[in-house]
This record gives structure tokens, C-alpha cells and sequence, in this order.
């Protein structure tokens, strides 16, 4: 679960970049193509899918 957290929060994180990115601030694009490359990379690594199975021993036992 912490792992999921960390997914999600690096995601939201990084939209936070992209609309700063689109409002127009001073970013190079190659950098920041490349961090958001890196920060992909980084989340699907560590936080590979969840199987169905797992989702549903989740849901039995947290939220009834």
C-alpha cells in the first residue's frame, strides 16, 4: 500500500509540473522530457500493477 501512495502522489506531484510547464514557465524541454521519462520509469517499476485478486482481498478485509 505504501508503494500504491507513493504511485499516486509522484503522479499528482508531476501534473502539478506539467500545468506549471504549460502556463509558460522557463523549463528546457529536453530536461523536463527527460524527468518525466525518469519519474515514469521510476513509478512502474516500483509499483507494477495490482491484480484483481489483490484488489479484491483489499476490499474484503478493509472495507466491508
Amino acid at each position: 500500500m505504501d508503494i500504491t501512495r507513493f504511485a499516486y502522489t509522484t503522479y499528482e506531484k508531476t501534473l502539478i509540473e506539467l500545468k506549471t510547464f504549460a502556463r509558460g514557465t522557463d523549463f528546457y524541454i529536453t530536461s523536463f522530457l527527460i524527468k518525466m521519462q525518469t519519474l515514469d520509469d521510476i513509478v512502474t517499476g516500483l509499483a507494477p500493477p495490482v491484480s484483481e485478486r489483490f484488489k479484491k482481498n483489499v476490499f474484503r478485509k478493509f472495507l466491508k
